[in-house]
């Protein structure tokens, strides 16, 4: 996921995304690829691709807050307020039991 992630960083699109691809298929549980590979088609606008694998990295660590609020801005993109709202209010009680 590192190479992956630098990749990305430098516009290496199509290489981060296979390499973020064969990491998840060798390793489905893999909380960093999936959740930088849901960050990174949040940067290009593939809001569906991006709750999908956001979904995948809550059940993999759903104690992490930053995912819900990640996902919220997905949502809110496609227009979906109320599901984006309940992600923003899981994320912030999830902020506050750290």
């Amino acid at each position: 996921p590192i190479t992956s992630t630098l990749r990305w960083g430098l516009s290496r699109i199509a290489e981060a995304r296979r390499e973020f691809e064969t990491a998840i298929s060798l390793d489905p549980k893999l909380f960093d690829a999936v959740s930088w590979f849901a960050r990174m088609h949040l940067s290009q606008g593939n809001y569906e691709a991006v709750i999908r694998l956001f979904d995948r990295a809550i059940a993999l660590r759903p104690e992490d807050y930053e995912i819900p609020r990640l996902q919220s801005q997905a949502l809110k993109s496609l227009g979906r307020e109320n599901e984006a709202a309940r992600q923003v209010a899981l994320a912030k009680r999830l902020e506050q039991r750290r």
